[in-house]
């Protein structure tokens, strides 16, 4: 309902004045009889209240821009209602009369309309791949990334990147610091649609790039300064990604340390990787440099034990040779911010990827999994999750019941779905591997009709989970890994305290017992005596089956699941081999 329904309901005299700057909600007199021009630009203006308002938007009809009620007699109010339902039928929506009144002493009536976008149906809706942007800091991602949503070149000093930055620390140091999401839409003819060619600098909204494109690429831009590392480590074992797109600046004389870590980390998570070499205007006259670049490239993807054939990414031709094996090839493109090259040939080859999850394989039969990495407190909406899919699907059905859970006691607290968004459009069904955001409220009992918003002391936060099976799940304060050491500075013990990164969850936990790894899978155990003497341990490139137990609370865990565990300098990479 609009902020204004109390007053319809109340028979008041006026309605506030109108806001003509911001707000989904429209004031008019009357809309009939209008010419073909006033059609349009009344149909421009409908557009934008439906963006302010997520896809819906509130016409008082018969209503002065003071708000005073002049009313509608019988031929103007239905002509306006055929005028308003054209204007909502030409831009995917329909129309609900949802408040009307009489006003007094006359005959006239005046009418509250609520146009409302359709909801996708989720079967013909475009595809979606999500990709993380890695790398040391300095070496460009988000100036990439402005240059390809933007359709700008860079001016050698930032400006594509400042539409991304969030934080004004970053815009003076010119170091992301958080997680940007941005996208890019393409036709499926793979035209781009996020700009016009010719007028590039024109903006154009997520709603519109969704509603005309076939499949939209996702794109994470994670930090590249080891300050940070905790924040692109989330970004690469909780937002699911695809593709894992390493920027490297050409001009750097060495392979930064970052670089190497944020490489060995996508392949340890087996993300599929390529690579792009940034800058390559400021060595293109030097072609022993160039050479050089390669060399170092090459000896840094043997030495995280990545076999893949490099294709470098010159023309269509080596796009469709890495197209024909994705998974035996690894592409190089030579990129410049600054003048554009190569841009053409990195837009084409996004335009093609194909997304590495599959969402055929899954029916309606399967339970729900949808992972919770982000939290919303939205004032129309209340309490709003967002995340990723990763079994099962989610229909916009005000009667389903789903689990979201843990909290600190490892409870589960029974929900409704009020709404599905997706890259903020407004969907009724989110499918496999796609990623969400879900208005939530509480169901306080199975048995009766009682909905309320979820309380504080519920503590939704990042690393839950939203399920859809009949009870809750089991949850677990420890559980057992295979895990290799990628660097310890001394030796890894029992009693250590770590951070684990599981999919979307972040918590600190203890090593309770080190099984080292000595030949093949084979492990052997230490007794408490030799742990605490200190005789057993795992050094850097060492492997070992190591017992966890989380310091805080139990979490929801699944066999096979990759762990990113980091604490200072020391990180260790394996996946869950039991639980409990």
């Amino acid at each position: 309902m609009s902020n204004l329904d109390k007053l319809w309901k109340s028979k008041a005299i006026k309605l506030p004045p109108e806001v003509d700057v911001e707000g989904n909600v429209e004031y008019k007199r009357r809309l009939n009889d209008v010419s073909p021009e006033r059609l349009e630009h009344l149909t421009t203006q409908l557009k934008w209240r439906l963006s302010e308002g997520d896809g819906q938007a509130y016409y008082e009809l018969g209503v002065a821009d003071d708000g005073v009620f002049i009313g509608l007699d019988s031929e103007e109010l239905k002509g306006s209602l055929v005028t308003l339902n054209t204007m909502a039928t030409s831009l995917d929506a329909d129309l609900t009369i949802v408040n009307e009144l009489i006003v007094p002493n006359t005959n006239r009536k005046a009418v509250e309309a609520l146009v409302r976008r359709r909801l996708f149906d989720g079967k013909s809706w475009f595809s979606d791949i999500r990709i993380v942007l890695i790398g040391s800091h300095s070496s460009g991602k988000s100036t990439i990334l402005g240059c390809l949503t933007h359709g700008i070149q860079d001016n050698g000093r930032g400006k594509s990147r400042l539409s991304l930055l969030r934080h004004r620390h970053e815009i003076e140091t010119g170091r992301t610091s958080s997680i940007s999401h941005e996208i890019i839409g393409f036709q499926s003819d793979g035209t781009i649609v996020n700009f016009n060619q010719s007028s590039p600098n024109l903006a154009i909204s997520w709603e519109q790039i969704c509603s005309s494109s076939d499949k939209i690429v996702s794109f994470l831009d994670t930090c590249g300064h080891p300050k940070y590392m905790k924040t692109t480590i989330r970004g690469l074992t909780g937002k699911s990604p695809d593709y894992a797109i390493l920027v490297i600046s050409a001009e750097s004389d060495t392979i930064p340390q970052m670089t190497k870590e944020h490489l060995g980390l996508a392949t340890m998570l087996k993300i599929p990787i390529m690579i792009v070499l940034n800058k390559i205007d400021l060595i293109q006259d030097n072609p022993n440099r160039l050479n050089k670049v390669f060399t170092k490239l090459i000896q840094l993807l043997q030495s995280v034990g990545n076999n893949l054939t490099p294709v470098v990414i010159s023309d269509n031709d080596s796009i469709e040779t890495y197209l024909t094996d994705p998974s035996a090839y690894l592409p190089i493109l030579l990129i410049s911010s600054v003048t554009g090259e190569n841009f053409d040939l990195f837009i084409n080859l996004l335009s093609k990827l194909p997304a590495t999850h599959t969402q055929e394989s899954h029916t309606d039969k399967e339970h729900a999994e949808f992972h919770v990495e982000e939290v919303f407190s939205v004032p129309s909406a209340g309490t709003v999750i967002g995340g990723t899919l990763l079994n099962g699907m989610i229909k916009s059905d005000p009667n389903a019941l789903y689990h979201l859970g843990p909290n600190q006691n490892g409870e589960f607290v029974s929900v409704k779905i009020k709404s599905i968004y997706r890259h903020r459009i407004a969907t009724q069904m989110v499918r496999p591997g796609q990623s969400a955001t879900l208005a939530i409220v509480h169901k306080v009992n199975t048995d009766g009709e009682i909905d309320q918003p979820l309380d504080a002391h519920l503590s939704i936060r990042s690393g839950m989970v939203l399920l859809g099976c009949l009870t809750p799940p089991s949850v677990y304060y420890e559980f057992e890994a295979d895990v290799t050491v990628l660097y310890h500075a001394n030796v890894l013990k029992a009693l250590f305290e770590t951070m684990v990164h599981c999919g979307s969850i972040c918590q600190s936990a203890k090593i309770v017992n080190i099984k080292k790894c000595k030949d093949g899978d084979n492990f052997t155990s230490s007794s408490e005596s030799q742990r605490i003497a200190g005789k057993m341990g795992l050094r850097t490139g060492e492997r070992g089956l190591i017992k966890f137990r989380f310091c805080r609370r139990p979490e929801f865990l699944k066999l096979g699941s990759p762990l990113v565990i980091r604490e200072g300098n020391n990180k260790l990479i394996g996946k869950i081999t039991k639980v409990g």
